[in-house]
């Protein structure tokens, strides 16, 4: 049997295989560095607004508790 290019081979395989990934390891860092971010949509836009408008109206019934048992009045 010929156990030396059984070994030669796979040293070989091992060798291109680790450089393949840092090849393809680099090129997904720079694509990432690259990428444009998306715009945010009309949606996503009015649901952050309604978001907003929410949190204040929490903290305004947290800072005024009268204010909700005037309303349910």
């Amino acid at each position: 049997l010929k156990y030396g290019m059984f070994i030669q081979a796979t040293v070989t395989f091992l060798i291109i295989a680790f450089f393949l990934f840092l090849v393809v390891k680099a090129v997904n860092k720079i694509r990432l560095r690259t990428q444009i971010p998306l715009p945010v949509s009309n949606t996503d836009k009015l649901l952050i607004q309604i978001n907003e408008e929410l949190i204040a109206i929490r903290t305004e019934l947290k800072d005024n508790p009268d204010v909700s048992r005037s309303a349910d009045a």
